[in-house]
């Protein structure tokens, strides 16, 4: 599918999600993007909107002014959309309709938008057709200048390449490969193979990369996270579930995406594509 230059953000207008839409257009703004705000008219939308007696037009009122407020002093188009519905079937729906590129989902720890917690919120993102990128409380200050893209797995790891390269040259970033070490020779095998192929392929597109290797493989996630803490990482480049209809969310991917150090993290759905004919 195509993509148009489009981000979405999904807003319930909470505090984390004002700062989803922050960081949002801040990314916007340096990508030459627009955005597109959404807010899902739920049951529980409509039951403030019944104790505030107003309308639906209140929402698209309140949409209108938070995009009134981000567009002053910048040459920035942003749109709207109020779409009655729930949140785990319209906000990808709505994505694919506006061919968004990627989308940008503001969550507090455990807590995202209004009712989506834990596997909620991530089933939200393994039904997005786009990547997203979850963001906590931290801003978007300079940008994703490093980058953590962990390897952990063979399977669909490629697929993280191309979003990676599209980051990397826009921000001038370095791509920090963590890799995790195993004792089982044959998957050491595999890992090195995998890696030198996707190293290869960031030294053709020029993007600065380093090259780091876990302490064995017990607590590979928790290690992932004190590395990119180490190296103040700017973004967190992950694979979703691969199973493309289960969205509980593994105890592993649960503490990447809501990790303590707030790091955002781009989370890409597996797809059969042939990634190379993307990227070179």
């Amino acid at each position: 599918m195509m993509k148009n230059n489009i981000i979405l953000i999904p807003t319930d207008f909470s505090e984390v999600c004002d700062n989803a839409i922050r960081h949002g257009v801040e990314l916007a703004k340096v990508l030459n993007y627009q955005v597109t705000l959404l807010h899902v008219i739920d049951k529980a939308t409509l039951s403030n909107l019944k104790k505030e007696q107003l309308g639906p037009a209140a929402i698209d009122e309140k949409l209108a002014s938070i995009a009134a407020t981000y567009k002053q002093g910048n040459d920035l188009v942003i749109n709207w959309i109020a779409r009655e519905g729930n949140i785990f079937d319209t906000i990808p729906k709505v994505a694919g309709e506006i061919e968004a590129e990627i989308m940008v989902l503001g969550t507090h720890g455990k807590v995202g938008l209004q009712h989506i917690m834990g596997s909620f919120a991530y089933k939200v993102v393994t039904s997005s057709p786009c990547p997203t990128i979850i963001v906590q409380n931290r801003s978007f200050e300079h940008g994703y200048k490093d980058i953590v893209f962990p390897i952990q797995e063979i399977d669909y790891v490629r697929q993280k390449v191309q979003w990676t390269i599209k980051v990397a040259k826009t921000f001038n970033a370095t791509i920090h490969l963590y890799i995790i070490d195993t004792k089982n020779e044959e998957l050491k095998s595999k890992f090195n193979i995998v890696t030198n192929q996707i190293k290869q392929i960031f030294d053709l597109h020029n993007v600065k990369h380093t090259v780091n290797f876990s302490e064995g493989s017990a607590n590979f996630t928790k290690q992932v996270i004190k590395y990119a803490s180490s190296v103040r990482a700017d973004l967190l480049m992950i694979m979703s579930n691969n199973d493309l209809f289960d969205f509980k969310i593994a105890p592993d991917e649960e503490k990447l995406i809501f990790n303590d150090s707030e790091i955002p993290v781009l989370c890409i759905n597996p797809r059969e594509l042939y990634i190379y004919s993307m990227v070179l």
